[in-house]
């Protein structure tokens, strides 16, 4: 005698059903990093240290420049106004060199990985 078995299939599904499944599924399966993604992050990564450091230090030098312009606008204390009001002018002077010498060591800490991903992907 020939067993006989029975297979079950759900029809009720379609196929536009089955593909918003796996659209759902792949909102929660983990993303994958592709070599692109991981250079942006990268150099990302170079410059906002840098980034970051260079708008503290030009928001505290156009702060001091207010307050120097404060100080000879509102009270009798002209000398000290301009000197404070160039020292913040200083300070702001120095945001962008700041910037540089942080976008350098960035680069020098994140360049040669940045490479090797870059001839990676380009070798493909």
């Amino acid at each position: 005698m020939k067993e006989e078995t029975m297979e079950y299939t759900d029809s009720s599904y379609t196929q536009e059903d089955r593909e918003e499944v796996k659209k759902i599924l792949q909102q929660y399966n983990p993303p994958k990093d592709s070599l692109i993604d991981q250079i942006k992050v990268l150099d990302e990564k170079a410059k906002r240290q840098g980034l970051i450091v260079s708008i503290v230090i030009g928001v505290v030098g156009s702060l001091t420049l207010g307050s120097g312009m404060c100080l000879v606008l509102l009270t009798d204390i002209l000398p000290w106004g301009i000197i404070t009001g160039v020292i913040g002018m200083l300070i702001m002077g120095l945001a962008f060199p700041v910037y540089l010498s942080f976008l350098k060591k960035g680069k020098a800490k994140y360049g040669e990985e940045i490479r090797k991903l870059s001839e990676e992907l380009l070798n493909q």
